[in-house]
């Protein structure tokens, strides 16, 4: 999949043309605190690791992508931008001390 914006990917999901929980996948298991993690991550700019989606025809002809990797992630976008769990952004970053 090439660099897609999160409001396209959103709206990819929204429509079914991205499909999150293929037969193949394991069910989401993401807890809240882990995802407020990635969305803390997302804000702060972090480099996100790729989704690799397997593109097909479904029975239809339609063409659909199915996520390989990043159904956890991805399915935590879909509940942030669904308001499906609470989020505030931690008021102090704290940055352990390192040696270079």
């Amino acid at each position: 999949m090439p660099e897609e914006s999160i409001s396209g990917i959103m709206g990819r999901i929204g429509s079914k043309s991205l499909e999150l929980d293929p037969d193949f996948q394991r069910n989401f298991i993401w807890t809240p605190k882990p995802q407020k993690f990635f969305i803390d991550s997302i804000l702060r700019g972090y480099k996100i690791p790729p989704i690799w989606v397997w593109r097909r025809e479904d029975a239809d002809g339609e063409e659909i992508e199915s996520v390989i990797d990043g159904q956890q992630r991805l399915t935590t976008l879909w509940n942030f931008t669904q308001n499906k769990f609470s989020f505030a952004p931690p008021k102090k970053i704290v940055v352990p001390d390192t040696e270079i």
